[in-house]
């Protein structure tokens, strides 16, 4: 005779007694809830016979139905209702991928397909699994890239990485390798034009998405679609009036005017607080967008195309007096350097960095929001 734990027995008995009851809460066929403090923990180990459904009584008095409940190896059709009537749906990541937390909810492979593939090879052989432009625009724009020495580590804003080899590419000329070990070439899914398509190259200190020729050879990343339901999708905060997202990968937000007139370093700091800049911020939309002069300031425009504009509105030295207006821009951070300096983004025709000034200068201010 075999005898079972004293838990197994139990959970067997509460799974007979509800079966009777179940009714009237069954779950329609991969529709699956689980109700708010329903875990793995409460779940157990059950699986239910090949014919029928099975309904089970967790330990919070909520009411569990579907196909298979495994605390080792949680299905993705799972339905638990709590008492509250509260109901979420949840899917599992697919093995071999990964959710960086993009808000996009787009999943990424965690190996590259083997080999190099031409533009038609990759699209024919990998089709909606190979990604858009936008999916590579993302990953750039959103996630945290870091140097390993032979490619990237890519971490997305949940903190979930994955690793991009620089693998290289084969040219359409005599099918030589090159660059491998210092740079990555991957494909996107994205034409431009009849003879190009779009792909994401990166080497040790730069990321960035260009085109090229379609017969070229270059490595393919997989993703896998939006798999967040709309009930368990964030919403995105909505961009406050005056504030522009330039899809920075600090989420911050940037205000599209300068506030009116110059500041010293302490007025600035006394007045804005914590929306004046700090030097990150500054260093961030330095290395993080396109500069363009206009001929009076510079055009910023962020990784996903959205842009502000900062004139070259000069400076107020500590005399009082007006210089460079038209043909320089000083910008105040909240960053101070040491009892008389503090740091500031200085730009003219032909740089961008940054700079240190006295505290009395008055400077232009252009103020940040968290997203």
């Amino acid at each position: 005779m075999v005898y079972l734990p004293m838990k197994s027995l139990l959970l067997f008995f509460m799974v007979s007694l509800m079966a009777l009851s179940i009714n009237a809460q069954r779950c329609p066929v991969q529709d699956f809830q689980v109700g708010t403090g329903v875990t793995s923990e409460d779940i157990g180990s059950v699986r239910m016979p090949a014919n029928g459904e099975l309904a089970l009584m967790t330990n919070n008095n909520a009411v569990g139905c579907g196909n298979s409940m495994s605390q080792e190896s949680p299905s993705e059709s799972l339905c638990l209702v709590g008492d509250n009537g509260q109901r979420k749906v949840t899917s599992a990541v697919p093995a071999g991928f990964v959710d960086l937390g993009l808000p996009s909810g787009t999943l990424w492979k965690t190996e590259n397909e083997s080999d190099f593939f031409t533009y038609e090879e990759a699209l024919s052989r990998f089709g909606k699994n190979l990604p858009s432009k936008e999916d590579l625009e993302e990953l750039k724009s959103e996630c945290k890239w870091s140097w390993t020495g032979s490619g990237m580590k890519v971490t997305g804003p949940n903190g979930n990485s994955i690793n991009l080899p620089a693998a290289g590419c084969r040219n359409s000329f005599g099918g030589v390798r090159h660059s491998v070990g210092s740079r990555g070439y991957y494909w996107s899914s994205t034409p431009n034009g009849s003879r190009s398509a779009w792909y994401l190259h990166f080497f040790s200190d730069e990321v960035g998405i260009k085109d090229t020729y379609r017969g070229d050879g270059r490595s393919v990343r997989l993703v896998q679609g939006n798999h967040k339901t709309k009930e368990e999708g964030t919403p995105k905060r909505a961009v406050p009036a005056g504030f522009v997202d330039l899809g920075l990968p600090s989420g911050k937000l940037w205000k599209d005017k300068n506030e009116s007139g110059f500041f010293t370093y302490n007025q600035a700091l006394s007045r804005f607080g914590k929306n004046l800049p700090s030097k990150e911020d500054l260093v961030e939309l330095k290395l993080e967008c396109k500069w363009s002069w206009t001929g009076s300031g510079y055009k910023v425009t962020g990784p996903n195309g959205n842009s502000i504009y900062l004139p070259a509105s000069g400076c107020r030295n500590s005399n009082g007096n007006m210089d460079y207006v038209g043909s320089s821009g000083f910008y105040w951070s909240s960053s101070p350097g040491t009892s008389e300096i503090a740091w500031c983004l200085y730009f003219g025709s032909d740089r961008v960095r940054m700079y240190i000034n006295n505290l009395s200068y008055g400077q232009s201010v252009r103020l940040v929001q968290d997203k």
